[in-house]
């Protein structure tokens, strides 16, 4: 395996054991039940044709639940997931494109590879800000339900709630 590809493959496995993690934490952090278990939020990645939307609408689901208010707009996890699905479907257009014997279908392919590569960094720069905005509702979601369970340990019954 390439360096590259190794990379890849790890950011992957911490995207994805953070999405779990994040899901599982719904409940604890006041935001309801999520529309996938922690272990759904990671397989719905590797079923095919499932994995063109349900990603997105477990990602679209945090996003809604962990933030401080009551409606917020997703309009940047979809940026993310569409030029997630533009991104790939670029690469898998100058593989097929790659495999032409000419000049002119290899500049195609390797036109096909740049479009691909500017939609994926975009994608990720829109992925790390969403993970970081979950990660901050939930920090910020965390200390509200410290400062609502008493000292014996034992959760207080009353609601949690959040300031914007």
């Amino acid at each position: 395996m390439t360096p590259a590809g190794a990379r890849l493959v790890a950011t992957a496995i911490a995207f994805l054991a953070s999405l779990s993690r994040s899901v599982e934490n719904v409940p604890g952090l006041g935001g309801g039940t999520p529309v996938a278990t922690p272990r759904r939020s990671i397989g719905w990645w590797f079923i095919p044709f499932a994995n063109l939307f349900k990603p997105f609408q477990v990602v679209g689901d945090l996003y809604r639940r962990m933030a401080l208010v009551e409606r917020v707009g997703t309009a940047i996890v979809t940026a993310w997931w569409l030029l997630w699905i533009l991104s790939n479907m670029s690469s898998r257009i100058a593989t097929g494109l790659g495999r032409s014997r000419d000049i002119d279908g290899l500049r195609s392919s390797l036109q096909f590879v740049m479009i691909g590569d500017a939609l994926s960094a975009a994608a990720a720069v829109l992925a790390v800000v969403i993970v970081r905005r979950i990660q901050g509702w939930a920090d910020r979601r965390a200390s509200a339900v410290r400062a609502a369970t008493p000292s014996d340990g034992e959760p207080s019954p009353q609601t949690i709630v959040v300031s914007a």
